[in-house]
């Protein structure tokens, strides 16, 4: 496992690019079932999932590498958090070439998630 100081580093750098490139354009959601079913039973909008995002922090890190970029200039790590009691993974990107911020998934998860960067690992209710 990383050192969490080196990781919570890495993650608010991840988050605050990725938020940084969201406020000048804005997130980007892929457009998939998952995430049209998970905004139907949570009964928001897109505004709101857009909203949900950019309140991420560090503690709601999941998983992924944030610092490590793929050859296609992509970097992405994820997250989860709670929205109206129900657990929610969000897996987000920074596209370099791009300069675009891009929500790949917004879902109901479909596997148990655990925090690491929260004391205990447990879950933060919004």
């Amino acid at each position: 496992m990383v050192k969490e100081e080196v990781t919570r580093a890495l993650v608010a750098d991840f988050l605050k690019r990725f938020k940084g490139i969201a406020a000048e354009d804005r997130v980007i959601f892929v457009d998939r079932e998952s995430w049209r079913d998970t905004l139907t039973w949570l009964r928001i909008t897109p505004r709101q999932a857009s909203e949900v995002v950019m309140a991420l922090e560090v503690s709601d890190y999941f998983r992924g590498t944030p610092f490590t970029e793929d050859p296609k200039g992509k970097e992405t790590c994820e997250f989860g958090c709670t929205v109206l009691n129900e657990e929610v993974y969000v897996k987000l990107q920074i596209d370099k070439k791009r300069n675009k911020a891009i929500c790949m998934s917004f879902h109901i998860p479909k596997w148990p998630m655990e925090y690491p960067l929260r004391k205990g690992g447990e879950q933060k209710v919004r």
